[in-house]
């Protein structure tokens, strides 16, 4: 489920079910949910928002959760 089963020509990297890629795996649902799976820090992340935009930097909140995530449990 968690290996790669894309052809190397796509850019995106899927598993069954699941993206794969960087050392870890996840899987991102609609209007930004997202959860990510990192086994080599033993640390799962989910991000549960709804939203179909955010007004102003909203858009940005993501990334900066998830630097945060990664300067707190390191990277």
């Amino acid at each position: 489920m968690t290996t790669k089963q894309t052809p190397e020509a796509l850019k995106d990297a899927y598993g069954l079910g699941w993206s794969t890629g960087g050392g870890g795996f996840g899987h991102g649902g609609a209007l930004a949910t997202n959860m990510s799976i990192d086994p080599k820090r033993g640390l799962i992340t989910i991000w549960l928002v709804q939203h179909a935009g955010f007004p102003g930097d909203g858009g940005k909140s993501q990334g900066a959760w998830k630097q945060a995530v990664d300067q707190r449990f390191g990277r």
